[in-house]
């Protein structure tokens, strides 16, 4: 397992700035240059303070702020781990932009520039460049899968993404003129016919495409005890479904899965004869609030296991769609009066 490289940022008492966000800076660094991969630990609260030289307080200030800024995540009695979210390298990557552009912008102040300068001067920069922007349209009957798949597209260079219900598309009076304007369409095959017959203009837009649980999701399942009593929070029946189906293909008693939907499952909620697992999508409360950090904390402790269900698009899906982004990207791009 990889270890903390301590020289990419070195800790200073005299940098000016707190000891806290040198040991923030450190980690994202280390990450950043994928020393640290998803998964690896990090030292302990306490071989980092002798280390050092500081309290224990102060590391574990750092370790908080950076498990509220989803880069960690913290398990008492286990230790501190790098989270394994598709969405850290996004969230990094936005991080690292934003410094690169404050550094610029310092030394274009340098040279004498004014802010209006700046801007007309980033503009004229940003014209230079192709602005053609693939659009695709999401459509599925949960939210909580359409969130996963639009964070595994997120990687995609000048596509948007939008996400839209499945209900939303066969309740609408006019469902073409809705997805019109979108270059690709992607639904699951179980709804790929519903959508083809609803959109018949459209079908040459429309792809189908094979969803399953994430490889980390099915691992974490299967490594459940059978006995194990299991809590399921969802936003939507459909979600709901689909997870109880899979633990009751692998085994697990349908007596022992019990539910909550996210706005009834609060800090002070419990599940009647206690829980062995709580199994959610990523984008819920107990994964985002920092109001639940103190309950999954004492859970934990108990040894508690809590699971984030996660989708993803096969890897056949991907490609085809990638390929289509490509296609449709060329086709926008072409410029008649350059092939002559």
């Amino acid at each position: 397992m990889a270890e903390l490289d301590y020289t990419i940022s070195p800790i200073s008492r005299d940098s000016g700035e707190p000891i806290t966000r040198q040991i923030v800076d450190l980690v994202v660094k280390n990450i950043e240059m994928q020393i640290l991969s998803p998964g690896d630990k990090l030292p302990t609260e306490r071989e980092l303070a002798t280390r050092f030289g500081i309290a224990r307080g102060t590391v574990k200030a750092a370790y908080k702020k950076l498990e509220q800024q989803n880069v960690i995540r913290t398990r008492q009695g286990s230790g501190s781990f790098v989270i394994r979210d598709e969405e850290l390298s996004q969230k990094l990557r936005k991080e690292k932009a934003a410094l690169l552009l404050t550094r610029t912008i310092a030394e274009l102040r340098e040279l004498g520039l004014s802010t209006g300068e700046m801007s007309h001067l980033f503009d004229a920069c940003l014209a230079q460049e192709p602005r053609s922007t693939v659009s695709i349209a999401l459509v599925f009957d949960s939210s909580e899968v359409l969130l996963d798949l639009s964070r595994q597209l997120s990687y995609l260079p000048n596509v948007s993404i939008s996400i839209f219900i499945l209900e939303s598309i066969t309740e609408n009076h006019d469902p073409e003129e809705l997805l019109r304007g979108f270059d690709i369409i992607v639904t699951p095959t179980r709804h790929y016919e519903e959508i083809s017959q609803l959109l018949p203009t459209l079908s040459g837009k429309i792809i189908e495409a094979a969803v399953a649980p994430s490889s980390e999701t099915l691992v974490s399942l299967t490594a459940l005890p059978r006995g194990s009593r299991i809590g399921i929070i969802c936003r939507t029946n459909v979600f709901l479904a689909a997870v109880k189906a899979l633990l009751l293909s692998y085994g697990f008693q349908e007596e022992n899965i019990l539910s909550f939907f996210e706005m009834d499952y609060t800090t002070q909620t419990y599940f009647p004869g206690g829980i062995d697992a709580l199994v959610s999508f990523p984008d819920a409360h107990i994964f985002t609030n920092p109001e639940f950090a103190f309950r999954n904390e004492e859970f934990w402790a108990k040894g508690g296991k809590i699971i984030a269900f996660k989708h993803q698009l096969e890897r056949g899906t991907l490609i085809f769609i990638e390929d289509r982004v490509r296609r449709v990207s060329a086709r926008q791009n072409f410029n008649p009066l350059n092939s002559k």
